[in-house]
């Protein structure tokens, strides 16, 4: 049996469900899983005291809002593991994170696989291209990437160190529904606006973050907002300044697990309405949504269209005009909205 060291330099809340997903699966495939992470982020994993084996120095994840502090403290944190480790005890490191610029200068020379998040959008970028590419060139480093349109981005670039791997489903949230609905029920009241059975939400998790300009031309379109208040359709906007009527409930930037959880489980469609630019990454929130069987409303982008065939419906809008006609159809499907999603997880069968 392999034994590996699953290294999370970022040790952040929107990593949860990636993190618990690749150690359940690494688990389950036989390998021998060793952990380091910051203690505290551990902590709310729910995982196994016994598998955390390094406790990342707290003092490293300070100042993240600093990039260069930042990349000096992943550059300490690199030459912190390389110091408590030997080759001989793991037959590589898997890092859920890591930084271009920073790894390569730490020097860390153990065989590893590297998880792309955004790194794909570094090509972009002269500095950050350059590091990834001298990253990319060493022999005992294999990048794990999610689709294979990203691994287009590393082909382009002549690097060919990677696997491609299903980024993989998280467990569907477990709670009352009763108990659900009525937390559901209370946020909104908190909002003035009351729950009726005959009422349909649309809950926009990411307005403040990604296409916010798409979100104000469609609120600015008289056809839609007739259409929504005709057809008793109320937008949760979660973060931003959108409202213009009463059919538009805007929800603060933070909401707690509870407060998200209730609105994921009782809206109706949920809308991610991310831009092209997006498409080099993946997104967590959309795996949850099907963990969950909620029904998706998505932009028609690689980041979502290669998994099309998992769906038992078509998510895809094209543009704002067409967008109402769109919902009514999602409006009214039944339940079993995608299939096969075990498939969603990952193989793991090409880590050597």
């Amino acid at each position: 049996m392999k034994k590996i060291l699953f290294i999370d330099l970022f040790c952040e809340y929107g990593h949860n469900n990636i993190n618990k997903i690749y150690i359940k699966n690494l688990l389950q495939k036989g390998y021998v899983v060793e952990i380091a992470m910051q203690e505290s982020y551990f902590n709310t994993l729910d995982l196994d005291v016994n598998l955390l084996k390094i406790k990342l120095p707290e003092k490293y994840f300070k100042l993240k809002q600093n990039r260069l502090i930042g990349r000096l403290n992943q550059v300490l944190l690199l030459k912190y593991i390389s110091k408590n480790i030997t080759k001989e005890k793991y037959d590589f490191l898997f890092f859920t994170y890591f930084e271009e610029i920073s790894f390569y200068l730490s020097g860390i020379s153990f065989k590893s696989y590297l998880m792309v998040h955004g790194n794909a959008e570094s090509f972009d970028n002269f500095i950050k291209r350059f590091f990834l590419k001298k990253i990319g060139n060493m022999s005992n480093i294999n990048f794990l990437i999610f689709t294979n349109h990203i691994s287009k981005k590393f082909t382009h670039h002549k690097l060919s160190n990677f696997v491609v791997e299903n980024h993989g489903i998280p467990n569907p949230i477990t709670c009352d529904s009763s108990i659900s609905k009525n937390h559901f029920k209370k946020l909104l009241e908190k909002n003035k606006h009351f729950l009726k059975p005959e009422y349909k939400y649309i809950f926009i998790p990411n307005s403040n973050k990604f296409g916010f300009n798409f979100l104000e031309e469609l609120l600015s379109q008289d056809f839609f907002l007739k259409n929504i208040i005709t057809n008793n359709i109320y937008i949760l906007v979660k973060g931003g300044d959108v409202r213009c009527n009463e059919n538009i409930i805007e929800l603060p930037e933070y909401l707690n697990d509870d407060d998200f959880n209730s609105i994921l489980i009782n809206s109706n469609i949920i809308f991610l309405n991310y831009p092209k630019s997006f498409e080099n990454r993946v997104s967590g929130l959309f795996f949850e949504c099907i963990s969950n069987n909620k029904i998706l409303l998505l932009p028609r982008i690689h980041s979502f269209t290669e998994f099309q065939n998992y769906f038992n419906y078509d998510p895809f809008y094209d543009n704002c005009d067409n967008l109402f006609n769109k919902i009514s159809k999602l409006l009214k499907l039944n339940d079993n909205p995608y299939n096969n999603k075990q498939n969603m997880n990952p193989k793991l069968s090409n880590l050597i």
